[in-house]
């Protein structure tokens, strides 16, 4: 009998893992594939994102990031730059592989090569089958994307929205790397309601493009078409490339049920504006770790503190994120005349990057823009 199992060791449950070893607690984490692994992913770490970690990730971190490139339609651009790092680019593959060493390092048991098949909840023990072999705990925590067994296990985030994204690792010239060395790139206006990315990596440039769902063929031609704006004649080789779905939890949508709870992509914390979700994994981790660690201790299971706290903590933003998308995406002329000459809307963009106070700033000045994300908080609810 396991204190707590967690499936999946990215960031969340890694982080989880590691929280709760820390407070001596009988942790294991079971991941399906063998670590390190390759994992889809823009791979940018806001600068507000190492405030929740206490190790130093600088071991594994590609670039450090100042400047803002953005176009609309694949064509006019403004520069923009910060005199302070903006984000991190890393790799996933190393990334997580490192906090899952910090995870064992502060005794959390770490198994890998083993998918999670089921979950099921028995009286006061929840039942992980993995392997043809059924894991006892008192706790699960479902850790494991936007494909999770654990929410399908327990019929959780049914009808949750989606968008989907398409992203590339490419192979370039040493002088595009350099070019990109301390810039991203963002692209709006070229399809309706989706996005372009350009972030750099040590060795390679991850390229992709995010949108609805609905709209697969087209995302794949704008794909191209940001691509041959982005490297032009430039000589690049496809390395990996993959679309992967990214999930919105609205407000009200259950992310705990019983002894289980969800974490990160699972539970649909991802800002639906820029499509980041590390930040998010991390720190639904670090409001989890608290209230698992005061169930078990006081032999009641009660993890409803937990979805309470993600409800006051997160949703505010992540409903902000919702709207400040809006005007993103589908008024890109108005967004870029925001965004030139550095002014109120790049300030908030840095603020937001590089402290994570940008949205509850924007509620508190803007006093429709708070009544609205009240009044979709309060609608969704319903």
């Amino acid at each position: 009998m396991h204190d707590v199992i967690i499936v999946g060791a990215g960031p969340a449950g890694a982080t989880l893992g590691r929280e709760l070893a820390r407070c001596g607690m009988n942790v294991v984490i079971l991941e399906k594939a063998y670590l390190p692994r390759y994992k889809p992913c823009a791979g940018g770490l806001p600068v507000r994102t190492l405030y929740l970690l206490d190790v130093d990730i600088i071991p594994v971190v590609e670039r450090a990031v100042y400047s803002v490139v953005l176009s609309q339609g694949c064509a006019e651009q403004i520069t923009l730059r910060s005199p302070h790092p903006l984000l991190y680019t890393v790799m996933r593959d190393r990334f997580d592989a490192f906090l899952v060493e910090q995870a064992k390092a502060a005794g959390a048991q770490v198994v890998e090569g083993l998918a999670v098949e089921r979950v099921a909840v028995d009286g006061e023990r929840v039942w992980v089958t993995a392997g043809g072999e059924d894991w006892p705990a008192r706790i699960v925590v479902g850790a494991d994307g936007a494909f999770s067994v654990v929410t399908r296990s327990l019929g959780l985030m049914q009808g949750v929205p989606f968008s989907m994204a398409i992203e590339g690792e490419f192979n370039v010239s040493r002088s595009t790397l350099a070019a990109w060395e301390e810039a991203v790139a963002l692209d709006l206006g070229t399809l309706p309601g989706s996005y372009g990315w350009l972030f750099p990596k040590q060795r390679y440039l991850s390229i992709g493009v995010g949108g609805f769902h609905r709209r697969g063929r087209e995302l794949k031609a704008y794909y191209q078409a940001f691509l041959a704006a982005g490297l032009g004649h430039a000589p690049h080789h496809l390395r990996y490339r993959s679309g992967h779905i990214l999930p919105h939890r609205q407000p009200g949508m259950a992310i705990q049920r019983g002894p289980v709870l969800l974490l990160g992509d699972a539970a649909g914390l991802v800002d639906p504006w820029s499509g980041e979700g590390i930040y998010y994994a991390i720190r639904s981790a670090r409001l989890a770790a608290p209230v698992i660690q005061a169930a078990l201790e006081q032999n009641e299971v009660d993890l409803r503190p937990y979805e309470q706290a993600v409800d006051a903590e997160l949703m505010p933003d992540l409903l902000t994120a919702r709207v400040c998308g809006w005007i993103y995406r589908w008024c890109p002329g108005l967004f870029m005349r925001l965004a030139r000459r550095e002014g109120p809307a790049w300030r908030a963009l840095c603020m937001l990057m590089q402290k994570g106070t940008a949205y509850a700033r924007l509620r508190a000045r803007i006093r429709p823009l708070d009544l609205l994300v009240r009044w979709m908080n309060k609608t969704n609810r319903r």
